[in-house]
């Protein structure tokens, strides 16, 4: 498991970018989005997949005491589910609960699973 470090936007902003190698696989799957979103405590992003119909939820660090900021995103899950179709916006109710809008359904309120050994890939059903 290698690390990428990405300059993003070098000459403006200067960010680093730090991730795993799956990580970095998983940001490359996403493809459109319509939305991004991050939790209240600012240490997890959730992006909607628009074609792929998943959200995806990395865990993030901001690192503000190097000369430009670092950006590290060390985990991910994928959050799969009939209820997500054509994923348009999200947002977090609280740190554990993801609320996704849809262009071919409805709202849809998922419990943001915890890490478990194996698949990243959880196939969720909303909550009632």
């Amino acid at each position: 498991m290698g690390n990428h470090a990405l300059p993003l936007d070098a000459d403006q902003a200067g960010i680093e970018l730090v991730t795993p190698t799956e990580v970095h696989e998983a940001l490359s799957r996403i493809g459109r989005t319509e939305d991004v979103r991050f939790s209240p405590d600012n240490r997890r992003l959730a992006i909607a997949a628009f074609i792929e119909n998943a959200c995806f939820v990395f865990d993030i660090e901001i690192d503000r005491t190097a000369s430009k900021p670092v950006v590290r995103i060390s985990d991910y899950l994928e959050i799969r589910s009939d209820a997500i179709r054509e994923p348009h916006g999200l947002d977090f109710i609280g740190e554990n609960l993801l609320l996704v809008a849809n262009r071919k359904g409805s709202l849809a309120l998922f419990a943001i699973p915890e890490r478990m050994s194996g698949s990243r890939v959880h196939p969720l059903q909303p909550l009632q």
